[in-house]
This record gives structure tokens, C-alpha cells and sequence, in this order.
């Protein structure tokens, strides 16, 4: 059986989509900072304390995507979906697997 992905992008506001960029960097920024101060040898309750952050961010990240999401695409289109944003095109990407030809 031929699986292929197909794949639906949809524009997002501006000023949504820099949002969006801004929480994924403070979640992504937060994540090498828990990983050098690992590597570092910084206290444990400091480390934590990061750890605890950096879950906040990428908690506020993943719910605003979820939100995007439910807002631009049916629920009945989500089923199965995968997705993720195109920060340079500023689009909603939203992939699929379906069988047979595409």
C-alpha cells in the first residue's frame, strides 16, 4: 500500500505568527538553558527552577499552536493531522497520510 503525505498550508496573521515565534524561541531558548546548566554543574534547586520554566514555555507554546489550529481547521480535518508553523511563509502547515494516490 502507497503512503503519501499530503499536505494543506493555510496563511496566518501576521501578528499571530510572530507571537507564535516568540514562544517557540522562549521555549526552545529555555530548553538549551536547562541542558548547560546540567552540563555546567549549576545547583540542583537552580536547575529545577529552569526545568520548571522551560515547561511553562513550551506548555503556553503548544497551547497557543493547539488554539491556532482549532480556529483555522474544521474538527473533522484534524483527525490523523500533523502539523506545524512555516515562520518565513507565516502559514499553518497541516500534513496528513492517506493511501493511494495523492
Amino acid at each position: 500500500m502507497d503512503q503519501k503525505r499530503k499536505e494543506q498550508r493555510i496563511p496566518i496573521p501576521e501578528d499571530v505568527c510572530t507571537y507564535l515565534q516568540m514562544l517557540k524561541y522562549e521555549a526552545d531558548g529555555l530548553r538549551v538553558l536547562c541542558v548547560q546548566a546540567a552540563e555546567s554543574g549549576l545547583p540542583e534547586e537552580k536547575q529545577a527552577e529552569l526545568i520548571k520554566n522551560c515547561r511553562q514555555a513550551a506548555a503556553a507554546w503548544r497551547m497557543a499552536l493547539d488554539e491556532l489550529v482549532c480556529r483555522l481547521v474544521p474538527g473533522e480535518e484534524l483527525e490523523g493531522a500533523v502539523y506545524s508553523v512555516d515562520f518565513l511563509q507565516g502559514e499553518l502547515k497541516l500534513g496528513r497520510a492517506c493511501n493511494g494516490q495523492a
